[in-house]
């Protein structure tokens, strides 16, 4: 199993904020972080909601998804953050302070459904 906490590829477009969601092995997780998505120089880079899985037992296993045999993460689309977020308030094991966070930052106070 991969830590969530140590998946920090690709450097040079993801920044690693806070891990909103650890399910341990066999499990996922849910992160915010900041994701450019094209390669532009000054460019501030905009908060995203991530997910992957974290991976089996085997400390060999470093879950999915992978690129070039480092562990990544899956950037969501926007339309499903707010019902992720959601979903996370009743996951026992949220790290609630890294949720509001997330909440500020990607929703802005907008509601959630």
């Amino acid at each position: 199993m991969k830590d969530p906490n140590q998946v920090i590829h690709p450097r040079n477009r993801l920044q690693l904020v806070a891990v909103l969601f650890n399910g341990r092995e066999d499990s996922y997780s849910v992160a915010l972080v900041r994701w450019k998505e094209e390669e532009t120089e000054g460019e501030v880079w905009p908060y995203a909601l991530a997910i992957r899985w974290n991976g089996g037992p085997d400390p060999k296993d470093k879950g999915l998804p992978l690129s070039s045999g480092y562990p990544i993460w899956f950037i969501l689309p926007k339309d499903l953050v707010p019902w992720v977020l959601g979903g996370l308030l009743q996951q026992p094991g949220t790290d609630t302070n890294a949720l509001a966070l997330a909440r500020d930052r990607l929703l802005g106070g907008k509601e959630q459904p």
